[in-house]
């Protein structure tokens, strides 16, 4: 399953920092059904910033939500490979 990776590590990451009863349990009822809730379309503009055009997110500048111009280049700069 894709989300095998992901599930494995929230677990340790609860395991460890939250003590949870049953951190697997709550791992996998965390990450299920995640994934993008639509089509989006990475791009980077002509300063360098990488953003997106999905709906939901904050890192399409479009949106009422989206991370702060300069919060935006930080998390982009952070994150570039």
């Amino acid at each position: 399953m894709p989300g095998d990776h992901a599930t494995e590590r929230l677990t340790s990451a609860l395991r460890a920092l939250v003590g949870v009863e049953d951190p697997e349990a709550l791992a996998t009822a965390l990450m299920e059904n995640q994934g993008a809730p639509g089509p989006s379309t990475w791009s980077v503009r002509g300063d360098g910033v990488r953003i997106n055009d999905g709906e939901y997110s904050y890192r399409n500048p479009a949106d009422h939500f989206a991370l702060p111009p300069a919060r935006l280049d930080r998390v982009s700069a952070a994150l570039a490979p």
